[in-house]
C-alpha cells in the first residue's frame, strides 16, 4: 500500500469507477468510464448537480466526526489516495482511516434514498457503495471498511463491509480487463 497525492482521473481507476465498470452503478456504464478516461468531459456540472457534490464535501467533516464520537473511533487519517501495490493504474482514495485499522467511507443522502441504506451495523447498502469498499479493502490491504451516512439531516447510521476476497479477486480482473 502506497500512498500518494493527486492523480490524474483519467489515470487510473478508482472507487467511483469500479462499479460502472461491473455495469451495477445506475448512473455509469463501462461505456461511460472509458469515455471519462480517453476524453474527459470538458462540460461543467449542471448546477443542481454542482450543488449536491459541493454539499457532500463540505458536511464530510462534520459526518467523520459524528462516526468518531459515536462508534467510538479515533481517526489516524483524513483523504489519502493509495495505489494498488501491484497494479499503479488501481487508486483509492479513503475519506477516513481509524487507528484501529479500518478503512472509513462517508455518504450523505437525502429521505428518497433512505430505504437503499438497511439494517445498521451489517453490509446492507447499495451494492455500488459494496464495490467501492472492496476496491479501497484491495488497494489499502485492510480487512473491514466503515461507512458513516447521514441521511437527511438528522438520520446518522453506521454500516460494516468485510473484506471478501472471491470478490476482491472479481473486481480486480473485471479492472485488468477492462
Amino acid at each position: 500500500m502506497r500512498s500518494v497525492g493527486q492523480l490524474e482521473r483519467s489515470k487510473y481507476l478508482g472507487g467511483s469507477d469500479v462499479a460502472g465498470i461491473l455495469g451495477i452503478y445506475p448512473c455509469r456504464t463501462p461505456l461511460d468510464v472509458y469515455l471519462d478516461k480517453v476524453q474527459p468531459s470538458r462540460e461543467p456540472l449542471s448546477p443542481d448537480k454542482q450543488k449536491i457534490l459541493s454539499r457532500g464535501q463540505r458536511m464530510e467533516p462534520y459526518v467523520i466526526d459524528l462516526l468518531s464520537e459515536e462508534a467510538g473511533l479515533i481517526i489516524a487519517r483524513r483523504g489519502e489516495r493509495y495505489l494498488d501495490p501491484e497494479l499503479p493504474y488501481m487508486a483509492a482514495k479513503i475519506d477516513a482511516e481509524a487507528e484501529s485499522g479500518e478503512n472509513i467511507e462517508i455518504k450523505t443522502c437525502s429521505l428518497f434514498k433512505a430505504r437503499e441504506w438497511r439494517e445498521q451495523q451489517t453490509d446492507e447498502i447499495p451494492v455500488h457503495y459494496t464495490t467501492q469498499a472492496m476496491l479501497g479493502l484491495m488497494v489499502t490491504g485492510k480487512k473491514v471498511c466503515v461507512f458513516g451516512v447521514l441521511i437527511g439531516a438528522d438520520d446518522f447510521r453506521v454500516y460494516r463491509v468485510e473484506r471478501d476476497d472471491e470478490t476482491i479477486a472479481a473486481i480486480r480482473e473485471k479492472e485488468i480487463q477492462f
